[in-house]
């Protein structure tokens, strides 16, 4: 036989195993990584170090069953072979070899994955050049969060250094993913269960982003999303990590109190409640940092705006609340939401905040065992319309991941920039009230205080209202003319509704002044 392990899922694992059964074809939860190497790659080194690397991480191992079990069980198999796929595209034109990896990239999130065999990762290596390379790696998200997948490319680097070397790349064993599901178990969710019933409490319907909520979020596709990005400038990078250091509060608690401030104003609600990734590994659980698996969870994080508040009382408050919360992340959001006072099977939150602390290594000059590591391209889609996140450097970047079905491409562009000021308005100064943040620019502020209010518009002076509105009703008799609430009137509506009233007025013998 060859299975090494079998034990239970996490929470997290056990939510996401069920959204991926639910849509298998839908494309999510299939991260690729897909990185430019240029310099003289050793095939058989490469191949050997991800095989040592499969050797010593037993989620590279893993697979799922989940029928005809009392509960789903991840099993780990002794051995495992990677799939490689190796082409040569040096012949192809720059374009063509260009759009080849687009075309692949996109069949190979398609093609998804059987969960029930291992192992749950593979290998593209594609050759553009005489010394040029992309390595594309494959995998699903049950197996891996961003931190495991940076340790086992480490270990990579270091097993294709040592092959290169012509020596047999060997990695120590690193503590056990069963490690962590086995605290996790051992956690007291009924206290977990009264905390969050009590963070969440008076919060009774969801916090929608989209523009367009009556979509189905159940019928999203990965390829249904696009990504938009932009950068703060350096100086305002510097300020906001000057702020956060002054105040012993951290980059993630500014992102995340901003966009609860941008939320509460685009809902009008000034209770609003987002998804945000943690991290996952406990404190007290030793080694937890060496451990590879999914650790990650997404938990609900409630940001009230209240009218007297000031930019720093606002986020230290959120920052002592996220502390707290950290003792309870071993609750999968699964719980979390039946434990809220949302009506199932509406969601908390259609839209999940990221911020990407991790060590990915992303810069030209970089360096992967002998060769340079010209660029690092990730694609990864989680199942949410809108997901935003934060990527630290020297220009700290803002991304949207978004739903087209849910969301204009104009209106994720205006929803960043409003971030974006959130962010270096509440950097101006933090005793200023929070309600006095501005979001906008000035050329936006215009437009909406001066241009938009520009409504003047010059009627003849010998027309009636009635008969304005009878010329209407005869030029465009079915367009709205009045709506209030889901009740609307046409102009031919409108029209025949106030000569009903004219005559009633008539016969009642009501005239002008009376």
């Amino acid at each position: 036989m060859n299975t090494e392990a079998m034990y239970p899922l996490t929470p997290m694992q056990l939510g996401m195993l069920f959204e991926s059964l639910q849509a298998p074809d839908s494309g999510f939860y299939v991260n690729q990584l897909c990185l430019d190497l240029e310099g003289d790659l050793n095939m058989l080194a490469m191949s050997d170090a991800w095989a040592a690397a499969v050797r010593r991480h037993a989620v590279l191992r893993t697979s799922f069953v989940w029928e005809d079990v009392s509960e789903p069980l991840q099993i780990v198999d002794a051995e495992a072979e990677l799939e490689w796929d190796v082409r040569d595209w040096r012949d192809l034109d720059d374009d063509v070899r260009a759009a080849a990896l687009e075309q692949y990239l996109q069949d190979d999130r398609r093609r998804g994955f059987d969960l029930s065999r291992a192992p749950l990762t593979r290998l593209g290596l594609f050759r553009t050049g005489a010394r040029r390379w992309q390595l594309l790696w494959t995998h699903h998200h049950l197996t891996l969060d961003g931190w495991s997948m940076q340790m086992v490319l480490n270990d990579v680097v270091r097993a294709y250094d040592s092959a290169c070397a012509g020596r047999r790349p060997v990695l120590a064993d690193s503590r056990r993913f069963a490690d962590y599901v086995g605290w996790v178990r051992r956690q007291d969710l009924s206290r977990a269960e009264e905390f969050w019933r009590t963070t969440l409490r008076g919060i009774v319907e969801p916090t929608c982003a989209a523009s367009n909520p009556a979509a189905d979020v159940a019928a999203l596709h990965a390829g249904d999303i696009e990504r938009r990005r932009i950068h703060l400038t350096s100086d305002a990078t510097r300020a906001i990590r000057r702020l956060a250091q002054r105040h012993r509060i951290t980059l993630n608690t500014l992102a995340q109190a901003a966009w609860g401030v941008l939320l509460s104003r685009y809902t009008g609600q000034r209770d609003v409640v987002f998804g945000a990734t943690t991290s996952g590994r406990p404190s007290d659980l030793p080694g937890v940092e060496d451990i590879v698996g999914l650790l990650i969870n997404t938990l609900p994080v409630r940001v009230r705006v209240e009218r007297e508040d000031t930019v720093l009382s606002c986020v230290q408050r959120l920052q002592l609340a996220q502390a707290e919360a950290r003792r309870y992340e071993y609750a999968s959001l699964m719980q979390i939401q039946g434990w809220s006072e949302v009506p199932r099977p509406e969601p908390l939150f259609d839209n999940v905040l990221v911020f990407e602390n991790y060590p990915v290594q992303d810069s030209a000059g970089d360096r992967f065992g002998n060769m340079r590591l010209v660029s690092v391209r990730g694609e990864a889609a989680a199942h949410y319309p809108l997901t935003v996140a934060v990527i630290p450097g020297d220009e700290l970047a803002l991304h949207a991941d978004y739903s087209r079905r849910h969301f204009a491409a104009a209106a994720i562009d205006h929803l960043l920039d409003h971030w974006r000021h959130l962010l270096e308005g509440l950097l101006a100064d933090p005793g200023r009230r929070v309600a006095r943040v501005e979001m906008l620019d000035e050329r936006e502020r215009d437009e909406i205080v001066h241009v938009w209010n520009r409504t003047q518009a010059p009627i003849p002076p010998a027309e009636t209202l009635d008969a304005v509105l009878a010329a209407h009703a005869t030029r465009t008799p079915d367009a709205v003319a009045v709506q209030c609430g889901a009740d609307t009137l046409t102009y031919r509506q409108l029209d025949a509704r106030a000569n009903r009233l004219a005559h009633y007025l008539v016969q009642r013998r009501v005239g002008q002044n009376i």
